[in-house]
């Protein structure tokens, strides 16, 4: 097996672990639950799915693997901040929007040959991608790191949402955790 291609089934295999556990994670919560801040001060778990489901939708055009499922996220989960424009969109549509994002990226990403996880993304030029790898011999604008990425952020929100609200002061548990 080539480096490329045990590159390729490991990042994959790390973005199906962690999409799995967050999904888990987020359908055992509560509507209740969710309108929870996931730390004092912090936003609350509601706004996090909303976020997570919005920026992942972002993804598809920019691996080029097809359109945006729900666009219409953008102007309350990242144009704004937590609880600026209310909660226009219901918990269970939200939950349901961030599992079907995760799920079409899954399907799309499982039919990536090992080449294609190291292919530029849209919105790097084949010049600016020629002068990272030139200069740094980076891929760090390439399909594999941004996937790779996105699942290390999932891993800190699961843990945060497993973790519950803490005390700044303490670093102890203020309530029970989620």
């Amino acid at each position: 097996m080539h480096i490329e291609e045990r590159l390729s089934e490991t990042v994959l295999n790390s973005w199906k672990l962690i999409n799995q556990r967050f999904s888990t994670l987020i359908s055992q919560l509560s509507d209740e639950d969710l309108q929870k801040e996931i730390s004092p001060g912090r936003n609350r778990a509601l706004y996090v799915t909303g976020h997570l489901a919005a920026t992942n939708d972002r993804l598809f055009p920019l691996l080029g693997i097809g359109q945006r499922r729900y666009p219409e996220l953008d102007p309350v989960y990242i144009d704004q901040r937590d609880g600026a424009l209310g909660d226009p969109v219901a918990p269970s549509v939200l939950k349901a929007a961030s599992d079907d994002v995760a799920r079409g990226l899954t399907e799309a990403l499982e039919r990536f040959t090992p080449e294609e996880w190291l292919e530029k993304h849209a919105v790097v030029s084949d010049g600016t991608l020629a002068a990272i790898v030139w200069r740094s011999c980076s891929v760090e604008r390439t399909t594999c790191p941004t996937i790779l990425g996105r699942s290390c952020w999932l891993i800190t929100l699961t843990d945060g949402f497993k973790r519950g609200p803490r005390s700044h002061e303490s670093n102890t548990d203020v309530s029970l955790a989620f």
